[in-house]
């Protein structure tokens, strides 16, 4: 309740005792210094009459208006989207001090902790990277239009040009002279003191050109007078500026131009008195010598391309005719054939019979490891291929007795276990010892696919195999993921027991190995073997396969090795599987084999991953129960 003074004086005569009632009436009666203080919002509401306003805040609203020195404070606010990025905004006006309220996701940010306003600029420095943000900024700024409640363009006195004093413009300034009579456009008169005063100075801080000068009439574009000791025409570049400092065009098209490094480029450079014959030295002197011309002369340094023969005579001196050294990883010597004729690409050839003299000698440390000679014989230590087959005509190919070697991934070894016979093997990178040709080996043995499963709850360093290994097939898994033999685990292929180099504990561990059957009838899975079906299968393919894709004989990938050469195309195979279906797959080519699950399957992708993605050798089992498909992905 409020009341007057009057009501308020008659509670406290002489002899009165005023109540607690009395009391909040006079408190309610009266503005309170703090408490009743109004704000800029509230008197733009204009909905409290409770309030007061102070001078302050008068001047503030009476400049709102233009009253006060037609100035005119508008409210403003610009929102960045969520897309913004960074530690800085420019504002497009120019604000009031401290009147920037900046919102990020809709928090009010606070000036000095979290930014800064330069309120010259217009820029907002945030203290730390923003990334991906909604921001709101909220402020005032100064309108000079001459309705200062239209919200128009600003009219900024500082765009006028003076007759007098130094001036900062921007925008476009264009003089058209009519004049009839000889008259200047423009008279610039320099009168500082000092020689880096200067008449016009320009800088330009963007992409466009400080000058552009066009002349459509028979008068001259720009003429400079230089009646003093200074540079009458002076053009600088800034030490992080890239873009040319002067350009010529016609029809707006540069016909030369200076870079900012001086360097100029001009389609013809004319000397007063030079002739056709005679070239400019870099001192401006002209010179008529003859050279050598660059494309006919081989150079100590450098690189070369020459069109002709090149003949290299050495009769006398004993060194070597030719010498290449190398230093780096590029090719000593690179001989390229372009030609579709059936030209030789090299030829190693002497004029004088000597069965011994060598063609080609190669080398490694000055040691010779193989040679060639004019004969056509090979010497080597050694003879590899990297293709899919190696055919020897006219030749002989002799293996020495050896043990079985070590399998490796992506690669198969050609061996003869014992001298003078013709029986060759082959390892594969399977680790499965096959017998290439004569008479096949059917004592009953057979190569089958083994998988033994430790829940989670395994702990301790060893484990013993339900069935002895054959050498180098064990692949061990620790919570899906392949450890390696020799660091992480050893094998005993006598005993079948696995001893890890630290104690597990606690962890699912997966183990995977081919054995020796020696039944007639192997049954790994209530199935029968065909004896005269290969462990190991090769199919070759540049677009997509299912699992019942065959390979060019006719056989399934069921319960073998599946090698799957697709090259560099990047291939599906779709995993249709089966009952008690399992086969493992080893990538020889380096296109990504995706496995996709197929139709009424279900795909279980053990290891987080379906793509087999890693370089030659990398491996994938897929074991499948029932409808559902087990994956695992080992990539190298």
């Amino acid at each position: 309740m409020v009341t007057n003074r009057f009501n308020i004086s008659t509670k406290f005569e002489n002899g009165d005792i005023p109540s607690q009632s009395d009391f909040v009436e006079i408190f309610n009666s009266f503005v309170h210094k703090d408490e009743d203080k109004a704000d800029f919002q509230m008197v733009e509401a204009g909905i409290d009459n409770e309030r007061y306003v102070t001078p302050a805040l008068l001047n503030a609203g009476l400049k709102n208006i233009g009253i006060i020195t037609g100035n005119c404070y508008m409210p403003h606010k610009e929102t960045f989207e969520s897309t913004f990025s960074g530690t800085t905004l420019p504002l497009k006006k120019k604000p009031i001090q401290y009147s920037v309220k900046v919102f990020k996701n809709g928090q009010l940010l606070q000036e000095g902790p979290d930014y800064t306003v330069n309120y010259n600029t217009a820029i907002i420095t945030f203290s730390d990277e923003i990334t991906n943000r909604n921001i709101e900024i909220d402020y005032w700024y100064k309108n000079f239009s001459s309705n200062p409640g239209n919200g128009g363009e600003v009219m900024d006195f500082t765009s006028f040009l003076h007759t007098t004093g130094n001036e900062t413009k921007k925008g476009i300034l264009t003089f058209n002279n009519t004049t009839p009579t000889s008259t200047s456009g423009i008279i610039l008169t320099n009168s500082g003191v000092g020689s880096t005063a200067t008449a016009l100075d320009i800088s330009v801080s963007g992409t466009g050109k400080g000058i552009s000068l066009q002349n459509s009439s028979t008068g001259t574009g720009v003429k400079v007078s230089n009646t003093g000791t200074g540079v009458g025409t002076y053009l600088n570049s800034s030490a992080g500026a890239t873009g040319d400092i002067l350009q010529i065009a016609k029809s707006n098209i540069v016909k030369t131009k200076i870079d900012s490094e001086g360097i100029v480029t001009a389609p013809k450079y004319v000397t007063t008195g030079g002739a056709s014959t005679q070239f400019v030295k870099g001192d401006g002197a002209l010179d008529s010598t003859e050279y050598a011309i660059n494309s006919t002369v081989i150079h100590t340094t450098g690189n070369e391309t020459k069109d002709g023969a090149l003949l290299l005579t050495h009769r006398e001196s004993p060194q070597d005719v030719l010498t290449i050294t190398k230093n780096n990883s590029a090719n000593c010597l690179k001989l390229v054939q372009t030609s579709n004729s059936n030209a030789t690409t090299a030829t190693w050839d002497t004029s004088t019979p000597n069965a011994n003299r060598k063609a080609i000698s190669i080398q490694k440390q000055e040691q010779e490891n193989a040679f060639i000679t004019h004969e056509g014989d090979v010497t080597a230590n050694s003879f590899t291929t990297q293709n899919s087959k190696a055919i020897l005509s006219d030749g002989l190919l002799t293996l020495i007795g050896s043990e079985p070697p070590k399998a490796i991934p992506g690669q198969a070894k050609l061996y003869a276990k014992t001298d003078d016979t013709t029986d060759l093997y082959v390892m594969g990178s399977d680790g499965i010892e096959k017998k290439i040709g004569g008479t096949t080996d059917i004592t009953g043995n057979s190569y089958l696919p083994h998988k033994e499963n430790f829940e989670s709850s395994f702990t301790g360093d060893t484990l013993s195999l339900k069935k002895l290994p054959i050498e180098y097939s064990v692949k061990v898994y620790k919570n899906g993921q392949l450890l390696h033999e020799g660091q992480d685990y050893t094998v005993n292929y006598n005993n079948g027991i696995i001893k890890f180099s630290d104690k597990v504990t606690d962890r699912n561990i997966e183990i995977d190995y081919w054995y020796k059957s020696l039944i007639s009838n192997p049954n790994n899975s209530g199935r029968s073997i065909n004896t005269n079906e290969p462990s190991q299968i090769t199919i070759t393919t540049a677009v997509n396969i299912t699992t019942d894709t065959l390979n060019t004989n006719g056989k399934k990938q069921i319960g073998k090795n599946v090698i799957i050469d697709n090259g560099t195309s990047t291939i599906n195979v779709i995993v249709n599987g089966g009952t008690d279906f399992y086969a493992s797959y080893l990538k020889h080519g380096i296109g990504t084999i995706t496995f996709v699950q197929g139709v009424g399957r279900t795909l279980v992708i053990t290891n987080r991953t379906a793509i087999l993605n890693g370089t030659v050798g990398s491996t994938a089992t897929i074991s499948s129960i029932g409808t559902t498909d087990y994956l695992k992905i080992s990539n190298l």
